[in-house]
């Protein structure tokens, strides 16, 4: 459902305009962290979801670092370590 939220905000064009700029940013990426917490792992379908949700701000400072956390969920498993998104705690 938070994907939902995300393209509905894009498709919503004018009529979202009444939401301070801030506001929208930060229902992005509240809704990208809720994805991300529920990912079996760093290539979830859902990690892929919130990407493409972030990408809708990604100039945002939470966005920002939500894509960052995804780049190194990804990493990871390369060095040995098998972390899911949950467990680095991305739900603000």
């Amino acid at each position: 459902m938070p994907s939902a939220l995300c393209f509905l905000l894009v498709a919503a064009g004018p009529a979202a305009a009444h939401l301070e700029p801030a506001a929208v940013d930060a229902l992005i990426a509240s809704a990208a962290a809720e994805m991300l917490a529920g990912a079996a792992d760093p290539w979830d379908e859902a990690v892929g979801q919130a990407a493409s949700c972030l990408a809708l701000a990604p100039e945002a400072p939470e966005a920002a670092a939500l894509l960052r956390l995804v780049a190194a969920l990804q990493l990871l498993p390369g060095l040995g370590l098998e972390l899911v998104p949950a467990q680095v705690g991305v739900v603000p």
